[in-house]
């Protein structure tokens, strides 16, 4: 398990925090509600089982809806990520039918 604690934390002091907001999970809802909370006042921990470098490549299909792009647009960040998440072509196949 992984905590991630602030940059300026030693080893010493690291298990003595009070975080008003733990975060468990640090895929992509974990990490977009911490980046949302960053600018808050509040201490904020993020627990994940898996190392930062084995999330990152975790195999999974992410679906972002206009809400995600409004969320993502407020923390700065959409113009970074759109050029890479809009396909221009899906294709589905399946036993019963291929589009």
């Amino acid at each position: 398990m992984n905590v991630l604690v602030p940059e300026n934390a030693t080893d010493d002091i690291a298990d003595d925090i009070t975080y008003d907001i733990v975060i468990v999970g640090g895929g992509i809802v974990g990490l977009v509600l911490a980046c949302g909370l960053l600018s808050s006042d509040l201490q904020i921990a993020i627990i994940e089982e898996k190392a930062p470098q084995q999330v990152a490549e975790r195999p999974r299909a992410y679906a972002l809806s206009p809400r995600s792009a409004h969320i993502f647009r407020a923390l700065g960040v959409w113009e970074q990520i759109a050029p890479v998440v809009f396909a221009s072509t899906i294709r589905i196949n399946s036993p019963a039918t291929s589009v």
